[in-house]
């Protein structure tokens, strides 16, 4: 009825409460998905010192979702992750200096896989 470009299985493993891994599964090569285009929203908060927290939405799936920081060093508990519609996806992010919310968020570039279609 909808085709496989269209189709997708999200697998998710938990330990608990806890999910530890999640995978998406395809009916199709990635380059003939037909991923919908729309805005991916990032709260940055500070949790204190040199930690933050992003906390990534969007209304429309996300494949593959990766973001970076320019010109900061930094570690996160994720880089790459897909994003269900309404999902709110939490990432924890250690920076090696200290700064403010707003140069995190100057320094923030985001995007996902149906960024690169054009």
């Amino acid at each position: 009825k909808h085709g496989a470009r269209f189709l997708y299985l999200r697998v998710v493993l938990r330990v608990g409460r806890e999910i530890v891994s999640r995978q998406m599964v395809f009916l199709t090569a990635p380059r003939f998905l037909e991923l919908p285009k729309g805005k991916l929203r990032v709260e940055v908060k500070k949790e204190g010192g040199k930690r933050f927290s992003l906390r990534f939405s969007s209304p429309v799936f996300q494949y593959q979702v990766g973001f970076h920081l320019r010109k900061i060093a930094y570690r996160a508990t994720d880089n790459f992750f897909d994003l269900d519609p309404g999902e709110v996806r939490e990432i924890g992010v250690a920076t090696e200096k200290d700064f403010s919310v707003d140069a995190v968020k100057r320094a923030l570039e985001t995007g996902s896989l149906v960024d690169t279609y054009e």
